[in-house]
């Protein structure tokens, strides 16, 4: 006979993908699962960000698309975890909340979103 300690382990976190960027209707999606959600046991949540390439010829060299994409993948990767900390200090543990950025190829933003929504099993977007 399984008790409920036994039950409540085997259920999984519902995981949540949310896409972000650096605008204020990004912000708000934040807060409003932080408020939603905050605090409430069974969620994880990963924040995603996709940096939109530019065309090949927009760079001089290599070594300028190699400083450019780094440098857009850090001021990614710090609104990302300021996303973070809005969603750990509503409650969310801090261990499930991750983030991740790319840079976009050819696909469209809405292409990479699901694909990642994909990779990660996320439920919801």
């Amino acid at each position: 006979m399984n008790t409920h300690s036994e039950a409540t382990t085997t259920i999984k976190d519902k995981h949540l993908l949310i896409a972000v960027d650096q605008s204020d209707s990004s912000r708000r999606a934040v807060l409003y699962v932080a408020d939603f959600l905050g605090g409430f046991p069974g969620f994880r949540a990963t924040l995603f960000s996709v940096i939109p390439e530019p065309e090949e010829d927009f760079f001089d060299s290599e070594d300028e698309q190699v400083a450019w994409t780094r440098e857009k993948l850090e001021e990614a990767n710090a609104i990302l975890e300021k996303y973070r900390q809005i969603l750990i200090q509503s409650g969310f543990d801090p261990e499930k909340v991750r983030i991740r950025s790319c840079v976009g190829d050819s696909t469209s933003f809405s292409e990479a979103i699901l694909d990642m929504r994909c990779d990660l099993t996320c439920c919801t977007i």
